[in-house]
């Protein structure tokens, strides 16, 4: 463009033309005249016009459309910008659409049982439990997987070995019988300090009374006289043939208020003495709460759960944690969601949250979507929310994969991490707050000390052996009644701490939802029921981020547009998939990592889910 500069009677021209907006040339005057010209126009290319006279490319299925940057006159540049229209789903997808308002009840927590065993001393063969690497391990997988939610497994031999004295309303805790430093105790404050760091919500579940307890270190112990135990526990009944059963009521002993107060006891003790903030609730399991003749008996779990109730609000205890429910053993003819009804309704001021567990379906059974809608109704009309206290993929009939109650036939098929997957979106929907899958990694019960010798000031603890081995002090734990539960999400020690394929799908599930997250139903286009060939959830984080979870059951590549119209769900998300091609040969106990990024800014995510796959869309760092 050529120039003018200004003299005293204005402008002078020192050239012939100029360029005006618009490119095009515009003649001046000629000689020495002077000229005021109107107000030119610099283009600016800003506008982010997509009128078809900017159209660069066209939108693909992958890619959006392109258009060129452009000036408020017109002019268009030869920069350009993409842009997808707000909501528009591409040919050859199916439409899903996420709710616009969440369920009422936001989560608790997803997250897989911690027993006392992991870190009792029998876990290694040398004494002393696990190992200081094998600790760092464990407690690195729980930080790594974001772990929300567990329950821990309890029994009132655990401090109480014997009764502190005959009044329940007198609690002794210098009796000889009262250790809160023992081996078992060591082993809960290792859970619970783990959990404490990693903001874990805890479900401190009393089983009943151990039938069988023998404390480690050999003080407390039981032995068998015919059908009758002589020691084990104070406070149940020593002539069952279970391993645990209520507490024993009978002319002069009180056991529900023995037992109540032992709950009452402990739990003051960890909250105000040992100030740990993790214990969310307290649960009592009803699932061998045998009487003196081996029977259930639901009104006497339920009298007993009162007295609990009433002792804590005694001692100043009960407005401080969640009473979390049980469900009543039922049978085929009764029917879940009726029993669970029936059992939820004498406890209704007692329970602050319902509890089951679930273990009836795997993923080749249906009934999944259509298992809940009882259940929920009542927790509804009875105003709870609801937790599964215990799961994994499981059956009825023949087509239970259970050998027995720590193992299972399918615990290394990829299906069993597709079930799991697939139950949680079903549950989410519904409006569950919580799921504890049990367990968390495989875990050696139930081992002991059967001989001793003093050296020094010191016991030593041997397993039973003959004379030799006791001499060379090779071994010093008896595992001679213990046992390796297979049902965790990564294996034992014998196979390397490697991982059950099941851990790839639920360590996304917890790595990229947290506790307090509101669930959003996702449903295909004219539909209002979740289907169960290709099942979606969606949660919205705290921190405002959002995660959909999305189980493809079907053997074929799904081509899905899932269409979010919430204002802050216009981001581009990380894609995770969990395909049985992609579980790691060495099983490393590794979380998933981001195949890719799905753009979601104009309110659409379209993806490709490939058959028999778990998929994570999510924003979360």
């Amino acid at each position: 463009m050529k120039k003018w500069i200004a003299s005293g009677l204005g402008l002078m021209m020192l050239s012939t033309t100029f360029v005006a907006c618009g490119g095009e040339e515009q003649k001046t005057p000629s000689g020495g005249e002077t000229y005021v010209p109107e107000e030119i126009h610099i283009c600016s290319f800003t506008q982010q016009n997509t009128d078809e006279a900017y159209l660069k490319r066209e939108a693909t299925a992958s890619s959006p459309a392109l258009y060129y940057y452009s000036c408020e006159c017109g002019k268009k540049d030869d920069d350009f910008f993409a842009y997808r229209p707000m909501g528009i789903v591409d040919e050859g997808y199916i439409r899903y659409d996420v709710a616009t308002t969440a369920l009422k009840n936001k989560t608790i927590g997803y997250g897989a049982q911690i027993d006392t065993d992991t870190f009792m001393p029998w876990n290694n063969p040398l004494g002393g439990g696990l190992t200081a690497d094998e600790e760092a391990m464990f407690k690195q997988r729980v930080a790594d997987m974001n772990l929300q939610y567990t329950r821990v497994k309890f029994f009132p031999e655990y401090f109480e070995r014997a009764n502190d004295n005959d009044d329940p309303n007198s609690f002794d805790a210098e009796a000889s019988g009262v250790d809160f430093e023992c081996a078992e105790m060591q082993a809960l404050y290792k859970v619970l300090d783990i959990c404490e760091e990693n903001c874990v919500k805890v479900d401190l579940s009393w089983n009943g009374c151990n039938t069988w307890f023998h404390s480690f270190d050999g003080k407390y112990t039981f032995t068998k006289e015919g059908d009758t135990c002589v020691g084990g526990t104070w406070l149940g009944y020593n002539t069952s043939q279970y391993w645990t059963t209520a507490p024993r009521m009978e002319e002069g002993f009180d056991g529900y208020a023995e037992y109540a107060e032992n709950i009452s006891v402990m739990l003051d003790y960890l909250i105000n003495v040992k100030e740990y903030t993790c214990i969310y609730g307290f649960s009592v399991i009803e699932e061998l709460f045998y009487d003196k003749s081996d029977t259930r008996d639901w009104e006497e779990y339920v009298k007993c759960c009162k007295v609990i109730q009433d002792r804590l609000i005694k001692d100043g205890l009960r407005d401080k944690l969640q009473f979390i429910g049980t469900t009543p053993q039922y049978t085929a003819s009764q029917g879940t969601a009726k029993a669970f009804a029936e059992g939820q309704e004498p406890l209704k001021d007692v329970y602050d949250i319902c509890g089951m567990p679930n273990y009836r379906f795997n993923n080749k059974t249906s009934g999944i979507v259509n298992f809940f809608k009882g259940i929920m109704e009542k927790c509804e009309e009875i105003d709870k929310g609801l937790v599964i206290s215990e799961f994994c993929q499981g059956g009825v009939g023949s087509a239970s994969p259970f050998l027995d109650a720590v193992n299972k036939t399918d615990i290394d098929d990829y299906d069993a991490g597709l079930y799991i997957s697939r139950f949680m979106i079903a549950s989410a929907d519904n409006g569950v707050g919580a799921l504890n899958h049990y367990i968390l990694g495989d875990t050696w019960f139930n081992g002991r000390a059967d001989y001793t010798y003093t050296d020094g000031d010191e016991d030593r603890y041997y397993h039973k052996c003959d004379d030799v081995c006791k001499n060379n002090c090779t071994v010093k734990w008896d595992n001679s009644d213990g046992y390796i539960h297979t049902m965790g999400l990564w294996q034992y020690r014998d196979n390397a701490w490697k991982a059950h394929p099941e851990y790839y799908f639920w360590s996304l599930i917890c790595r990229y939802t947290d506790s307090g997250s509101e669930i959003y139903r996702i449903r295909k286009e004219g539909e209002t029921k979740l289907k169960e060939d290709v099942m979606l959830v969606s949660f919205r984080l705290p921190d405002g981020s959002w995660s959909y979870m999305i189980a493809n059951n079907t053997t074929e590549t799904q081509k899905i547009a899932i269409v979010n119209e919430n204002a802050d769900s216009l981001v581009s998300f990380k894609k995770y998939v969990v395909t049985e091609a992609g579980i790691p040969e060495d099983r490393a106990v590794v979380l998933p990592s981001a195949s890719g990024t799905v753009d979601a800014t104009t309110g659409v995510a379209h993806v490709e889910l490939a058959p028999k796959s778990f998929t994570v869309l999510s924003n979360k760092a």
